[in-house]
């Protein structure tokens, strides 16, 4: 079987043409996730620090699969970076930006294995483009032995100079041996066959947002025998508490009591399951091409089986994989129930009961704007959803980041004026109240969020008058 792979860059994405026989089922997922961005090399290891930075450093997405080649096993990185993190310079009608991408795979003893530089040249057409949603991708593949590595990839930005680095751990898969086995997933947008095989775009994990309809999943089966019956079987599941709107904020205390994040709760409430049966019909590598529904908006969990049964045994294969999934209008709210929830961190109970207590959308939304002429103003309200956004782009992981201890108490009292770094587990954002006084924002990692992205404010440590001070100045006229 022919399983050459050729990449070509198509629009706004990779297009990976793949030659072999297709089975067309239905269901699916997984993914090996990673994200590009500095490290202390580069900024401080503040999250709030690290994850402003992030709007100025040359950051990036990737995400890495094992396959198996005529080669031997292969180690495939995706990367992608949005022109928004790059610079550009303009160049007679058009404008151009260059970086280049280090990548450096050393084994268990430090030594380097494979390194190797990618320089790239991105054109774009307008102003407007450079600042739009539009990305350059590329994919790097290694041919190394089975193991477990580190892996660094240094991103450079020719013309401003900016770097961002990222460390992190890989493991490259032994598809050698005898048994049956499968590659890693491969999520895509859409398939479309051609002359030299079939044409992918793959899915970066921050394009499940966005997913009007389905998703694709591709992978390969290896080391199968004619007359094996598989069955590929997926459930989605998210924490029975799963979604709401109605995060009420007390207004006048720092938000010590927001209810724990959907993150931090198990994955207990399947809301869909699928499989997929069917019998090999060749020896050795079978490719499968599947589609499934769009997640739910929330923290979900996909989990995917393959079974195998051959002459009366059985063999299995699990993997499970997180989706932190927005929804669509990310990073700004989500309608007008949402803004409600998140002006209760400025307004009182009652205020904010009152606005609920309309009986149609429409009634809502005349609440909210009757809400902020009493307070500021459209100027005023245009300001808040602009920190609304802000901290949605800032502290977003498990949920979004308007939600957030961090997320709220940057909305109500802006960017910190300095951050004290207490190594990775917490940190203090301090602001200056004149006197020589500062008020203090002490924050802490939650243990509880499996990623470690989480962090809440230590309970009662913030001054409550100091805190209603900074929620008065939304509520003035």
């Amino acid at each position: 079987m022919d399983r050459t792979m050729r990449l070509d860059v198509i629009g706004n994405g990779l297009s990976v043409p793949w030659r072999g026989t297709v089975f067309v089922l239905a269901a699916a997922a997984g993914l090996l996730f990673s994200g590009c961005s500095s490290t202390m090399n580069t900024v401080t290891e503040c999250y709030y620090t690290a994850k402003s930075m992030q709007h100025s450093l040359p950051t990036c997405e990737t995400f890495n699969l094992n396959v198996n080649t005529k080669e031997g096993n292969r180690l495939d990185i995706y990367f992608q970076i949005p022109y928004s993190h790059i610079h550009f310079e303009k160049d007679f009608d058009l404008f151009k930006a260059s970086y280049t991408a280090s990548f450096v795979l050393r084994d268990d003893n430090g030594s380097i294995v494979r390194a190797n530089d990618v320089d790239r040249t991105v054109v774009a057409q307008s102003y407007a483009e450079t600042v739009s949603s539009l990305r350059d991708a590329f994919l790097k593949m290694f041919h190394v032995p089975p193991g477990d590595y580190t892996l660094d990839i240094i991103v450079a930005d020719n013309w401003s100079h900016m770097v961002s680095r990222r460390h992190q751990k890989v493991e490259v898969e032994n598809f050698s041996r005898e048994d049956f086995c499968a590659s890693d997933y491969l999520l895509f947008e859409y398939a479309r066959p051609g002359q030299q095989g079939i044409s992918l775009k793959p899915l970066f994990p921050s394009g499940i947002s966005y997913v009007k309809d389905s998703i694709g999943m591709f992978q390969e089966l290896y080391n199968l025998r004619r007359g094996d019956t598989v069955r590929l079987s997926l459930s989605y599941s998210f924490p029975a508490a799963h979604d709401t709107a109605d995060t009420r904020i007390t207004s006048l205390a720092p938000p010590y009591n927001l209810g724990p994040a959907n993150c931090m709760r198990s994955a207990d409430s399947t809301y869909y399951r699928s499989d997929s049966v069917f019998v090999s019909s060749v020896d050795g590598v079978l490719q499968v091409f599947q589609n499934f529904p769009k997640l739910t908006a929330g923290w979900t969990t996909a989990t995917r089986k393959i079974f195998l049964s051959r002459n009366g045994s059985a063999d299995s294969s699990v993997s499970t994989t997180t989706f932190s999934v927005y929804p669509p209008s990310f990073p700004r709210l989500n309608g007008v129930d949402e803004e409600i929830a998140a002006i209760s961190c400025i307004a009182l109970p009652q205020e904010i009961d009152t606005i609920r207590a309309g009986a149609t959308i429409g009634d809502r939304l005349k609440r909210v704007l009757r809400f902020w002429e009493d307070h500021g103003g459209s100027l005023r309200r245009k300001e808040f959803y602009n920190r609304v956004e802000e901290a949605n782009e800032l502290f977003s992981s498990c949920t979004e980041g308007w939600k957030t201890p961090m997320g709220i108490s940057y909305i109500v009292c802006g960017p910190p004026d300095y951050v004290e770094c207490h190594g990775l587990t917490s940190e203090v954002w301090y602001y200056d109240i004149g006197s020589n006084r500062s008020f203090a924002i002490p924050f802490r990692k939650s243990l509880e969020h499996e990623n470690n992205l989480y962090y809440e404010i230590v309970p009662f440590s913030v001054n409550d008058f100091m805190w209603g001070d900074f929620v008065s100045r939304w509520r003035r006229q």
